[in-house]
């Protein structure tokens, strides 16, 4: 693997781009870290900035692993920001 992927992602109106890098983490279950960026949400077929910050880096031995966490994290967070959560 390169040092970093990148992975164009969506969820439910919301894009977002995951970058996932190789780390010098001695666990092998840290040996691939996942962040977000550009997170946008689509509202009248136009895309909106929104901050994500709170949206924690994710790790994983694989680099599938640790997209899957930090996907299951976005999905987590757009879940909480839902009307009625």
């Amino acid at each position: 693997m390169p040092s970093s992927a990148f992975f164009p992602s969506r969820f439910r109106e919301y894009v977002y781009d995951v970058t996932v890098s190789q780390t010098t983490e001695c666990l092998e279950s840290k040996r691939f870290c996942a962040s977000i960026s550009h997170v946008e949400r689509l509202v009248a077929d136009k895309l909106l900035p929104v901050d994500a910050a709170e949206v924690t880096t994710a790790y994983g031995a694989t680099v599938e692993e640790a997209r899957a966490r930090v996907d299951r994290a976005v999905q987590q967070w757009i879940d909480e920001r839902a009307p009625g959560a």
